[in-house]
């Protein structure tokens, strides 16, 4: 289980092995924080921050360089019309807009939370690590539960996990986009599904068996839980009543483990379920201070604070299996949606319901963080009024996601025009809901409100820092005195972007010359650190004999030092710096953050990495 609190888990799950770097990541989330995902590259690179502020400031240059070396290394899938409203403006999420892919499932919903991490050491030993989530890529709060699998190509016949069912995941993801990817996009998602058919997955102890179970994808649907008359234990936040119904039927007992929400407002009580439990008040986090922004929902609550995590325990004999992933208790679950779980089977004296409930001195278990909640199911119910603002708002959801929204941006001297329409003929928006829209870097002061007329929205005078693909939508439900709202973005595709559009960014970001040489660091090394051993003589490279390094200016020495060793060890680095270099060397302003003297060193450096191709 991941106590609310333990956000680094995550982060620590998607860092490489030693020796090791990421090559490519495919993840897939029902909900998505672009925050989180800004923040998901950092794990890949061991930068720490210089400021007590910390890695997730908006101008923090050590998010900037990870998401710059990483963006395009990540494809994230997420259910469309799921990307949360962010909690800050940040410049980077330009970046990420090729990275994220939003899908649809005809008569259900995207669910599936699963990181497949392909991993590399430079040379032809790669290694892959898949993380199995019941959490969303979001700022969640929520108790919930990761499993981390590695493993490595090692032929047929080696196998000890059928990755057959993982491959089938990965290799169908991108027909359930919304928009298709771009080719590239799809044929290294090809390759990775091509190579995970022949990895062998590490089992981990003390499970004898482990199996990767996708839901709602071609050759993997149907009920998956054999019969039996063992006890079992479902914890799962949202459930439905024909669901558990089915999951306890001719069972000695059924423990129900959800949310107070979702048991006050079952419309009866399900046969079979013998006992139910809540988290302890204790045990609940708080909820952080923003994570109200665009709510709109006791889903949406029970997601960012609470219980989030999906587990099945089902005793059989001496042995116990558990479900892990993403699906909830609910008929949607199993009949409709794509969901990704994983099977594990092993001893029930080890992984059976008494060794996840029973109290241990120690260590705490499940069991210690509950409380009785069987006086608390069915109590209440929704009103209709309430079911029908919810209703509409999801239908305003619905009704945008299937527009196939286009942005043409148009440059209007210094400043952009930016249209947004749609590529079908739409139909009026649902009933009674009131949709405001407004490019999420500029701000909801700006915002437009959407009908059916062309162009949907028209917004001018907009800076390159205020052009994104991201746009924010706000649709809003009231009657008389009750209301519900939700905000969330969907990601657009644009044409006419200025294609330095990054370049100008990035060059808008380093607003000095410490926060360049910072940057240019960066850039230089994999943990962001000027390593101690540049105090010792430079290495010496026949490019650079009779180079006079006597020019350095001292508050960049180390920064000189490492391009050298760069130019030593891993010229490539060098081109990305010459690219910036140019853009800053193009305008009287650039020029003024260039460290003194950095033309006399840098000329020599670049000559001898051109001599080098």
């Amino acid at each position: 289980m991941l106590e609310p609190r333990e956000r680094t888990l995550l982060q620590r799950a998607l860092q490489p092995p030693d020796g090791y770097r990421v090559d490519y990541a495919i993840g897939t989330t029902f909900s998505l924080d672009l925050v989180s995902l800004l923040l998901a590259p950092l794990a890949f690179t061991l930068f720490e921050p210089e400021v007590e502020e910390g890695l997730s400031r908006e101008d923090s240059l050590e998010l900037l360089e990870s998401v710059r070396r990483y963006a395009k290394r990540i494809t994230m899938f997420c259910q469309s019309g799921r990307i949360a409203y962010p909690r800050a403006k940040y410049p980077q999420f330009a970046w990420l807009e090729q990275s994220v892919v939003q899908c649809t499932v005809p008569g259900g919903l995207f669910h599936p939370k699963v990181w497949v991490l392909r991993f590399t050491n430079g040379g032809h030993d790669p290694r892959y690590r898949v993380l199995c989530l019941s959490r969303n890529l979001t700022i969640a709060s929520s108790w919930d539960t990761l499993l981390a699998l590695d493993g490595e190509p090692r032929g047929s016949g080696s196998i000890t996990v059928d990755p057959t069912p993982l491959a089938d995941f990965v290799a169908a993801l991108p027909g359930m986009a919304a928009l298709r990817p771009p080719e590239a996009t799809v044929a290294r998602i090809a390759e990775c599904s091509a190579e995970l058919r022949t990895v062998s997955f590490d089992l981990p102890a003390p499970f004898a068996e482990c199996a990767f179970r996708p839901l709602g994808i071609p050759g993997h649907t149907g009920w998956p839980f054999a019969t039996g008359t063992g006890n079992a234990l479902v914890v799962s936040p949202f459930v439905s009543v024909p669901a558990l119904e089915r999951l306890a039927r001719a069972r000695s007992s059924t423990i129900l483990v959800s949310s107070p929400e979702t048991l006050c407002e079952l419309p009866t009580r399900p046969k079979g379920i013998t006992s139910f439990y809540v988290l302890d008040d204790d045990a609940i986090a708080e909820m952080p201070p923003t994570a109200d922004d665009g709510a709109g929902s006791v889903d949406d609550v029970v997601q960012l604070a609470g219980l989030h995590a999906k587990l099945y325990v089902i005793e059989d004999g001496r042995e116990a299996e558990v479900w892990t992933g993403s699906a909830n208790a609910t008929d949607p679950a199993f009949s409709s949606n794509v969901e990704f779980m994983v099977q594990l089977r092993g001893p029930r004296s080890r992984v059976g319901i008494s060794a996840l409930m029973d109290s241990d001195k120690e260590s705490p278990r499940l069991g210690d963080v509950l409380k009785d909640a069987a006086n608390i199911v069915c109590k209440t119910q929704k009103s209709e009024v309430e079911k029908g603002l919810e209703a509409r708002v999801e239908r305003a959801r619905e009704w945008l996601s299937s527009l196939d929204l286009v942005g043409t941006v148009t440059a209007k001297d210094e400043r952009f025009e930016l249209r947004i329409d749609t590529s079908v003929n739409p139909m009026p928006p649902p009933d009674g809901v009131t949709i405001l829209a407004w490019p999420v870097l500029v701000g909801e002061a700006r915002s437009q409100r959407i009908t059916d007329q062309r162009p949907l929205a028209l917004f001018q005078d907009v800076s390159l820092e205020g052009l994104s693909a991201f746009i924010a939508f706000k649709a809003t439900a009231r009657v008389e005195e009750e209301g519900c709202e939700a905000r969330f973005l969907l990601n657009i595709p644009l044409a006419g972007v200025p294609p330095d559009r990054e370049e100008k960014l990035l060059r808008s970001l380093l607003k000095d010359r410490g926060r360049l040489i910072r940057f240019l660091t960066l850039l230089l090394t994999d943990d962001g650190a000027v390593p101690e051993e540049l105090l010792a003589p430079l290495p010496t490279s026949p490019a650079l004999t009779g180079t006079d390094f006597s020019d350095a200016v001292p508050d960049a020495a180390g920064l000189f030092e490492l391009l050298v060793r760069a130019l030593d060890r891993c010229p490539e680095r060098l081109d990305d710096i010459a690219g910036l270099v140019r853009e800053l060397g193009s305008d009287t302003e650039g020029k003024k953050i260039l460290p003194e003297h950095f033309e006399s060193i840098w000329r020599p450096i670049w000559e001898a990495r051109g001599r080098m191709s």
